[in-house]
Order: structure tokens, then C-alpha cells, then sequence
């Protein structure tokens, strides 16, 4: 772990775990967060 300028995600991030998906399963997620955002009021 590095002490100067760790790397972590913002505390508002949208972390998506890929360890046991594919591409397209990947891109699914992704593009479902996508819709959900834009259609947030």
C-alpha cells in the first residue's frame, strides 16, 4: 500500500466489481447505471 497519494476511488464513485464478469456483462452494468442516471430527476 503506498503512504503518498494512495490510489482509492472518490468518495462518491460507483465502483462496479468485475472479478467474475465478462465484457459484455461488464458493459451491461455500466450502461444500466448510465439509464438510471439520466433518468433520475
Amino acid at each position: 500500500e503506498r503512504s503518498i497519494s494512495p490510489l482509492k476511488p472518490a468518495d462518491d464513485a460507483i465502483v462496479i466489481d468485475t472479478t467474475h464478469l465478462n465484457e459484455v456483462e461488464v458493459m451491461a452494468q455500466v450502461m444500466d447505471l448510465v439509464q438510471k442516471a439520466l433518468s433520475a430527476p
